[in-house]
């Protein structure tokens, strides 16, 4: 008895709509014999066999997979086998190929008149080259290029060859009713070449099929339940009801039926029970299943090494997540983001709902980005510290820590671009004294060379030339009659600040570890000079911003008390500083 229409459609809405595959009159389809047992049909077909039904569904794919599949059908004594591999590349995506040939025997043949022409056999191979990558953790998207070769015997006017793309993607939701729900669409033929025969009497191409569909999966213990539409938007539609009960950590038993529409009109749906068992380890699977249909009775036969598809259960997937959990947090305490980070994301593989896991992945992938741009920072290599700032504030946005470096990174690139224009600035003054010097023009250079030293006393090029030149000029007057010597001022002097040109000097080296990021250096360096001359302005300056900054690096580690105390300093030599006081107020209020 065919199922109420109205109860299928109310299944329909409620399953929306997945990727899906139901495959063209001439395409093989890459349908493994779990996914049959389980009444998928090719839908949500694991690892490389989803090549013929929807590329975007090798994101899954968590491990390389090397699979075999063998398929016979009673009537018209038909088989079929398949073979392929897929290879994940982490956030590089997945690749994928398979081959697959169909041979059917004894099937009747008509000319265009309808008269009979005997018996004859046809022959289709396959070969199928797909990529599909993560674009997000609930999104995929995936192509797949299908080449396919039809011979047929003894008309050899019917053998054709096609090249042909499909295209896929799919969604998946957070549990529904204690399970994911996965949507999508796939499209064969997007990219369809005209199909050529062997006679060259005959070219058309490829139609284009739109795929949906969608499937439902929760587990009750080590048991699992699975819902499944899928279909073309045209014709046809098939919805389906599976039922996996684990035996044993390797056994499986599976069942289920398939409710099919394949002609329009609900009058000739037709329901067809599935039924099939497996055994699967991690390294490798065997599965077989056996359907009814109505050309006769379908034995799949699949064999998979390294396969894609997990076969441990809920339970032990969530008892080795709750494990990787707590060494993720352990290497989290530790400060070993990275190995942190490793364990977080293999939990959320498993269990995507898991909200610890998602939360501390995102502050270990926080704290890499900081690492990775201070260390970039120091290198100053600006461009990729701005880039893992930039980052960092990504994962947390208006986040205070990734905020500031930011600005460092803005501010000592600003100062390193300054430098360079100045000692350029420098340098060309230096080569005007220096040729004034060579060509006699001794007050000229003399006065290039004060005006040097005013504003950079430790400048011991311009003081060499300074002496050099007062010693030629006296020199030059020395020689002179007296009554020929000019009446000028020889011993001319350098107008120098009140800070000694040695410790000007001092705060410049501890300026330059500040800008390398070697703060523990420059605050020795800078708290010196400060102590000696407490009225020197840009030393105390550049003090207040080393601490700042150490504090900042201390919080990014994790030290917050240790960060308060660099803060506090600053605020010892700056009262007043409104970074320091912020600071401080927020971290104390984190710690209370």
């Amino acid at each position: 008895m065919p199922p109420n229409p109205k109860n299928l459609l109310a299944a329909v809405i409620c399953l929306c709509f997945l990727a899906a595959g139901a495959d063209g009159a001439n395409r093989l389809a890459f349908a493994d014999a779990r996914a049959e047992a389980l009444a998928k049909g090719p839908a949500l077909a694991a690892g490389f066999y989803s090549l013929g039904t929807n590329p975007a569904l090798l994101a899954d794919l968590p491990s390389p997979q090397f699979g075999f599949t063998h398929k016979a059908l009673a009537a018209p004594h038909s088989t079929s086998e398949i073979v392929g591999a897929g290879v994940p590349l982490g956030r590089y995506g997945t690749f994928a190929g398979g081959f697959g040939t169909v041979l059917v025997n004894e099937v009747e043949s008509y000319d265009r008149n309808n008269n009979p022409l005997g018996n004859y056999l046809y022959h289709d191979d396959r070969l199928s080259l797909g990529y599909a990558v993560r674009a997000v953790r609930w999104l995929a998207v995936g192509a797949a290029l299908n080449y396919d070769r039809h011979k047929t015997s003894p008309d050899a006017a019917d053998n054709y060859q096609t090249l042909a793309g499909d295209v896929g993607t799919y969604v998946r939701t957070p549990e529904i009713a204690g399970g994911p729900l996965t949507l999508g669409v796939s499209a064969e033929n997007l990219i369809a070449a005209a199909r050529n025969t062997d006679t060259g009497d005959g070219r058309y191409r490829e139609p284009l099929r739109v795929n949906l569909g969608a499937a439902w999966a929760r587990y009750f213990g080590n048991h699992r339940l699975t819902l499944a539409f899928s279909g073309p938007a045209q014709e046809p539609v098939n919805l389906g009801l599976g039922v996996e009960v684990l035996i044993s950590s390797m056994f499986a038993a599976r069942g289920g039926v398939m409710g099919s529409r394949p002609e329009r009109g609900w009058g000739s749906a037709s329901v067809r029970p599935n039924g099939g068992l497996g055994f699967n380890t991690d390294f490798f699977s065997f599965d077989y299943c056996y359907l009814n249909r109505e050309l006769g009775s379908y034995h799949y036969l699949s064999f998979s090494v390294n396969p894609g598809r997990e076969s441990r259960t809920a339970e032990e997937k969530r008892r080795q997540a709750a494990e990787w959990l707590a060494e993720g947090l352990a290497y989290f305490d530790a400060g070993n983001y990275e190995r942190a980070a490793e364990r977080f994301a293999a939990v959320l593989n498993w269990v995507p709902e898991n909200d610890v896991a998602r939360e501390h992945q995102v502050k270990a992938e926080y704290y890499i980005n900081l690492a990775e741009g201070d260390k970039f920072l120091k290198a100053q290599d600006w461009k990729r510290a701005h880039h893992a700032f930039d980052n960092a504030l990504a994962l947390v946005p208006d986040d205070f820590l990734a905020t500031e470096y930011l600005e460092r990174v803005d501010k000592l690139e600003a100062e390193e671009t300054a430098r360079i224009a100045e000692e350029k600035r420098v340098a060309e003054k230096l080569s005007q004294a220096r040729a004034a010097n060579d060509r006699g023009a001794y007050l000229e250079a003399i006065k290039l060379s004060e005006e040097l030293l005013a504003a950079y006393p430790d400048n011991e090029e311009a003081a060499e030339l300074l002496d050099e030149a007062r010693r030629l000029l006296a020199v030059r007057i020395a020689r002179l009659p007296p009554e020929e010597r000019p009446e000028i001022e020889t011993e001319t002097e350098v107008k120098t600040s009140v800070i000694p040109p040695e410790v000007v000097k001092r705060y410049r080296q501890g300026n330059a570890l500040l800008s390398r990021g070697a703060l523990g250096q420059a605050i020795t360096v800078l708290a010196d000079v400060v102590n000696e001359y407490p009225t020197y302005g840009a030393a105390r300056a550049k003090l207040v911003e080393a601490y700042l900054y150490q504090g900042l690096d201390l919080y990014s580690k994790g030290s917050s008390l240790a960060a308060l105390k660099a803060w506090k300093r600053a605020l010892a030599v700056d009262p007043t500083n409104a970074k320091a006081n912020r600071y401080i107020k927020k971290v104390e209020a984190e710690i209370k």
